[in-house]
């Protein structure tokens, strides 16, 4: 798994909450591709440059493992992915 900085203090969320798929997306809009980390959790990277470019969680409100899957952020920005879930 890619670990490289991404510009993580811009960070845009988005809920479709008929899929319950919640979406991270960090600094502006570009293509990228996804890795999944952990079930139901894709990391998006960008592919002109490798770096992370977003989160896509699936089953957002029934993830259990979520700091599990996010333990290759920092801490603050895993509590904030957490936090806006829970407050759906």
């Amino acid at each position: 798994m890619k670990t490289q900085k991404s510009k993580l203090e811009d960070s845009k969320y988005n809920y479709d909450s008929l899929a319950d798929v919640f979406y991270v997306s960090f600094g502006t809009p570009k293509a990228s591709y996804c890795e999944e980390i952990a079930e139901d959790v894709l990391a998006r990277y960008s592919f002109d440059s490798d770096e992370l470019s977003g989160i896509t969680i699936i089953g957002a409100k029934r993830q259990q493992n979520l700091p599990k899957a996010l333990s290759f952020l920092d801490s603050s920005h895993t509590e904030k992915i957490i936090s806006a879930i829970a407050n759906l």
